[in-house]
């Protein structure tokens, strides 16, 4: 039996931080993209995993694909320091080094957690116009929450943003364009 995601201390606003869906065959082939987002699955699935195994050789997998420059095993890292999983040690400072990597080398999903978190002051000094930032790098670079966010900040003048009918459209089309 799993920990309840519940349980892990809170990402304030990170439930946009979906699980990817791998097919298991694909991360069984030796793809190592693959084993890295089919090892995030079944460990952060709807139940977080207990599995020491699964964390030792995702956190092996991770920490190598990061050194070598890949955006998302970096995120996924950076879990493991959030919540103190797979042997690490809690190091929220560590994690949030690994987000901003991510989303500087230009992962999507890395680039909304980073712009979530100064929206709302997690771990960093709470900062809309970095928020903003954030928001339209992730936006721009296909993360379909950063549209719907970015849509609903144009629409009803959030974030220091004007009411811009016009914006919020745009972002509504990008969001839809891509099938979400």
């Amino acid at each position: 039996m799993g920990i309840r995601l519940s349980r892990l201390p809170s990402l304030a606003g990170w439930v946009f931080v979906g699980v990817l869906a791998i097919v298991s065959s694909h991360a069984q082939s030796g793809d190592t993209a693959a084993r890295s987002d089919f090892l995030f699955s079944e460990i952060f699935g709807e139940e977080l995993s207990t599995n020491e195994l699964l964390f030792g050789e995702a956190r092996e997998l991770w920490e190598k694909l990061s050194e070598d420059g890949d955006a998302k095993a970096t995120y996924y890292l950076s879990f493991l320091y959030w919540g103190g999983l797979g042997g690490v040690q809690r190091d929220q400072a560590t994690a949030l080094r690994l987000i901003e990597n991510s989303a500087h080398a230009g992962y999507a999903t890395a680039q909304g957690a980073l712009a979530n978190m100064y929206e709302h002051g997690v771990t960093v000094k709470k900062d809309e116009s970095l928020a903003v930032e954030w928001w339209i790098r992730a936006a721009a670079n296909g993360d379909w929450i950063a549209q719907s966010r970015l849509e609903r900040a144009y629409t009803l003048g959030e974030l220091g943003l004007p009411v811009d009918a016009q914006q919020a459209e745009r972002w509504r089309e990008s969001r839809e364009n891509r099938g979400e």
